[in-house]
């Protein structure tokens, strides 16, 4: 339930893709697994060198929330906020495909 809705300061373009995000207050992030504090959604991030993308958001603050169980196709990561988001192995792009 929203109580009220704030502004949300974002470049509207034409054509493209804009995400827009606003700060709340009382929010309390989720903790990957646990019913009484789910996830609000989640990124699939498509990357062609995991482990890489892996490294590269672990450095910053980012924890491992689900290697992936063996399959290492894709790996489960969460910001230093708590928010989750998934890396998944896409193959390299073909010149001309």
């Amino acid at each position: 339930m929203v109580a009220r809705r704030a502004p949300v300061d974002a470049p509207h373009r034409r054509g493209g893709f804009v995400l827009a995000f606003q700060h709340a207050a009382d929010h309390r992030p989720p903790r990957w697994g646990d019913p009484a504090r789910p996830q609000q959604f989640h990124l699939d991030l498509g990357v062609e060198d995991l482990d890489g993308a892996a490294a590269g958001a672990l450095a910053p603050g980012a924890a491992v929330l689900d290697d992936g169980g063996g399959e290492r196709g894709r790996a489960v990561l969460a910001d230093p906020a708590g928010h989750p988001f998934r890396l998944v192995r896409e193959q390299p792009s073909r010149p001309g495909a």
